[in-house]
């Protein structure tokens, strides 16, 4: 059985404080994970390192002194705002010789990911530098389209030379090219349980179009949980003094647009706006019931559960 943890719910910037500790305040990480049935074996497969991955790297590496995780850890990246690797310089298992990280992601301006995350830590704008880290860091360049799977020990594998059996998930891409934010586009990730056939997708810095995104609605097809970006509301997106259009993210609306036309079993909001309090949610989940139930195409069964998303809440792939 497969597992998501929401480690940073945030857009933008990071907002922890007393009007934010409920959703949470960080930004966004997020990591797929499950249990070996017979042998108790943790694997996980993190998605960004936004502020939210900060904690998420301190509770690794408390499993890995008490032998209960290795530190063999791969990670996707959807694209490489501040918001989504602001966590990395502060992510411990970076600093440990004994963790061996994977970080996968596209090539952007004919950089991949390490050449990026090397640029956020140059002087004189940040103390250490990322060879002052002693893990064991490897970067992969991953195309649209491409599949890949990760096995029980953490590692990814882009061929087939692996046994099924080793295999703890299975992972496509999607590229997404936009006109504006993000310029070059962002990846998204579908990852499936071998075991289960459930799949979890992640859609976020995208804006969706008039009618649904039909790409972001075949890559997702039929999948289990659909986390997508939410960081408008109708009446937001539609403003015409405070114009947001063209900025890359989704309304709810178009986040439940997708998941219908995409026959997803659920959907899961985050990317929240970071002006967006827990008061404000709070009310607007009855907004979003509201045009989920007068969404509903004739030919769905039930009406589409939207969920919230919650840092560090667990849900069930």
């Amino acid at each position: 059985m497969m597992f998501v943890t929401m480690d940073g719910t945030r857009g933008s910037y990071p907002v922890p404080n007393k009007s934010t500790n409920r959703y949470g305040g960080n930004t966004t990480s997020c990591h797929v994970w499950k249990e070996n049935a017979t042998t108790g074996q943790k694997v996980a497969i993190g998605i960004d390192t936004g502020t939210g991955a900060i904690s998420r790297g301190d509770k690794m590496i408390k499993d890995y002194l008490a032998k209960r995780h290795n530190l063999c850890f791969t990670i996707l990246y959807s694209h490489l705002h501040p918001d989504h690797t602001q966590g990395f310089p502060f992510f411990a298992p970076v600093y440990f010789p004994s963790a061996n990280l994977h970080f996968v992601g596209m090539e952007t301006l004919e950089q991949n990911i390490g050449d990026v995350l090397e640029g956020i830590m140059q002087p004189p704008t940040f103390p250490i530098e990322i060879n002052d880290m002693k893990s064991k860091k490897t970067f992969h360049v991953v195309e649209d389209g491409q599949s890949f799977v990760v096995l029980w020990t953490g590692e990814p594998v882009f061929d087939d030379k692996y046994v099924e059996s080793q295999v703890a998930f299975k992972v496509k891409t999607m590229k997404a090219y936009a006109a504006s934010h993000p310029q070059q586009g962002a990846m998204y990730y579908r990852i499936t349980d071998p075991e289960t056939g459930n799949s979890f997708c992640t859609i976020w810095d995208n804006e969706s179009h008039q009618g649904g995104d039909v790409r972001v609605i075949a890559f997702a097809e039929g999948c289990t949980l659909m986390a997508h970006d939410t960081m408008y509301t109708d009446e937001e997106y539609s403003n015409r003094k405070i114009p947001v259009q063209g900025f890359g993210h989704s309304t709810y609306s178009m986040a439940i647009n997708n998941a219908y036309q995409a026959g997803a079993k659920k959907l899961l909001c985050m990317h929240y706006n970071p002006k967006h309090s827990d008061e404000f949610l709070d009310d607007y989940k009855n907004s979003v019931d509201a045009i989920s139930a007068m969404s509903k195409p004739e030919n769905a069964l039930e009406v589409l559960p939207v969920i919230f998303s919650v840092e560090g809440e667990i849900y069930e792939v």
